[in-house]
């Protein structure tokens, strides 16, 4: 019934309120692998998702919905075929202060065993990975189901908790954080 829907909820009238779609279809959702992410700079929502099934993988396209025209459309970002190597979806938070979306999961350890972290940079379209060091909430396998993240503006802070109510904080720095296209 509400198949290619989108809904907001007014805090004036209490209600929830039918948006207009145009052009193309939203992606649904799918449990443990999704997520819409607001895009404060561009006015949009950005929606990720993956077919649920540990044998599937993450196709690495992006879905916006404009609030101004309404539009739904493809983003298909540059390094979106490398995006199969993000174990999760769920937690992708925005950083206004740097124009960045950040992925609460992190890639398989690379040569040097070091895990990095994707994310989205939304002005230049373009998946891309972080070498962010620290303790890391997402676990030794780059992937926490129990992870809740959050970002803070005002303080310009992601936050995030696990599953043991152990929390982290991160003042993302991109400029000293390795920034390089997600690889394959």
């Amino acid at each position: 019934k509400n198949r290619n829907s989108l809904w907001m909820f007014s805090a004036k009238d209490m209600e929830w309120h039918g948006l207009e779609i145009e052009g193309g279809e939203l992606p649904g959702a799918v449990v443990d692998n999704s997520t819409l992410v607001h895009d404060s700079k561009r006015d949009r929502l950005l929606f990720f998702v993956k077919s649920y099934g540990r044998d599937r993988v993450y196709d690495g396209q992006i879905y916006a919905y404009d609030f101004e025209t309404a539009e739904v459309s493809q983003l298909s970002p540059q390094g979106m075929e490398a995006a199969h190597a993000i174990p999760y979806l769920c937690q992708i938070r925005y950083d206004e202060a740097n124009d960045l979306l950040l992925v609460g999961a992190t890639l398989p350890p690379d040569q040097d065993g070091f895990r990095r972290t994707p994310a989205y940079d939304p002005a230049k379209n373009e998946w891309i990975s972080l070498k962010i060091t620290g303790d890391d909430p997402s676990g030794e396998r780059g992937r926490n189901v129990s992870l809740g993240m959050m970002y803070d503006p005002q303080r310009k802070l992601f936050l995030a908790v696990d599953t043991s109510s152990q929390v982290c904080a991160l003042r993302l720095a991109p400029a000293s954080a390795d920034r390089q296209p997600l690889k394959e």
